[in-house]
């Protein structure tokens, strides 16, 4: 159960979700995961009867299958990468900019990191200049030594 009423995209409710776990939210909720809360993921709750929206919750958790859901509608992160790599692409394009190699995709287990070794292996040299001319080191999960 979500109860924020606004909120960027709740990493929570996804990580749920993927664990086969149905969620309910407050269905004016300014939160992006509202997006994936349905008759499979869960239940939209009206803030005049939360109690019937969690006792619907309860009583059909059965009915509710998030998971198989999230990996049909492309929401798992090989998918939505795809769209958020799309998405930077068309606006540099747009703003005459060069487009010159994809990003690289990233998992949650249970921290970010990169969903391919050769990945991290390669983007290693960045996080290390990154660190040098900040001064904050960001630990880099994944690479392969």
């Amino acid at each position: 159960v979500i109860m924020s009423l606004t909120e960027g995209s709740c990493v929570a409710v996804n990580e749920c979700m993927f664990a086969d776990l149905p969620m309910a939210m407050l269905e004016t909720a300014n939160v992006g995961s509202l997006a994936y809360i349905n008759e499979h993921t869960g239940v939209r709750m009206k803030a005049a009867d939360i109690a019937g929206g969690l006792l619907k919750l309860l009583n059909d958790h059965d009915k509710y299958h998030p998971r198989k859901w999230m990996l049909e509608n492309g929401s798992a992160c090989e998918a939505s990468f795809r769209i958020l790599n799309e998405a930077v692409k068309e606006t540099a394009k747009k703003d005459g900019k060069p487009w010159t190699r994809d990003l690289k995709p990233m998992q949650w287990r249970p921290n970010s990191e990169f969903l391919r070794a050769e990945d991290a292996h390669e983007m290693k040299p960045e996080y290390e200049r990154f660190a040098h001319a900040y001064g904050i080191p960001i630990a880099l999960r994944n690479v392969p030594q």
